[in-house]
């Protein structure tokens, strides 16, 4: 599953990304935290994870998933930490969800063919 595939389930997450993207960073990272931990995060809280009203977006994994890909559009990221945290968490959730993209009728961002 991808971020894309995510953002079919919640449209909102696209927004979010966006939001994140356009973020003005003043060459701190503190200013890039402050923006994650008091605007973004507490927005993704309520789409992804625990909070989530849509049942298949409620994993850890899911979370991750969508945590570190918008973290990691914010600008200032892609240090190498942030890129290699990004690709951990997708091969996490890509082993351990094949159950769900399935009952989605997913397969890299693309429907099934019947």
């Amino acid at each position: 599953m991808t971020f894309d595939d995510l953002c079919k389930i919640e449209p909102r997450l696209s927004e979010l990304m966006q939001e994140a993207r356009g973020a003005k960073i003043h060459r701190t990272t503190m200013r890039r935290m402050r923006i994650w931990y008091y605007q973004i995060k507490p927005k993704l809280n309520l789409l992804v994870g625990d909070l989530s009203h849509r049942k298949v977006l409620q994993s850890n994994e899911i979370y991750e998933l969508a945590y570190h890909s918008i973290l990691a559009a914010i600008p200032g990221a892609g240090q190498k930490d942030d890129q290699q945290q990004l690709c951990e968490t997708q091969k996490m959730v890509a082993s351990m969800l094949p159950p769900v993209v399935a009952s989605l009728g997913l397969r890299d961002g693309r429907k099934y063919e019947s």
